[in-house]
């Protein structure tokens, strides 16, 4: 992920961000895949909260507007948990539900 700088962020690093979080995912699913071929189920039992996670950050990240994505992305940047930052949106929506809790779960 790009350095952020002043705010500056281009849709393209956005969803250059959120890409890559799919891309993590996709090749979390690729090994979990292959370690069931090779029978160390315990080892995707690990893995599989770990790609759990990944697929629902992914689709709250695909269903956020700009602003809010582009905060959530500088923020684990930053080095803070991904969680937190999708805390900090949704304390900012308002009330009734929003877009991101459609990856709650």
């Amino acid at each position: 992920m790009s350095e952020w700088v002043g705010g500056n962020t281009s849709d393209k690093e956005l969803d250059d961000g959120t890409a890559e979080v799919e891309r993590l995912r996709d090749r979390l699913r690729e090994l979990m895949d292959r370690f069931e071929a090779m029978k160390l189920a315990t080892l995707r039992g690990v893995l599989t909260p770990g790609a759990a996670f990944l697929n629902n950050t992914a689709a709250v990240l695909r269903v956020l507007d700009p602003a809010a994505r582009r905060d959530v992305l500088i923020s684990v940047d930053r080095g803070v948990d991904v969680r937190e930052a999708l805390r900090q949106i949704r304390k900012r929506s308002p009330a009734g539900g929003s877009p991101e809790d459609a990856g709650r779960g």
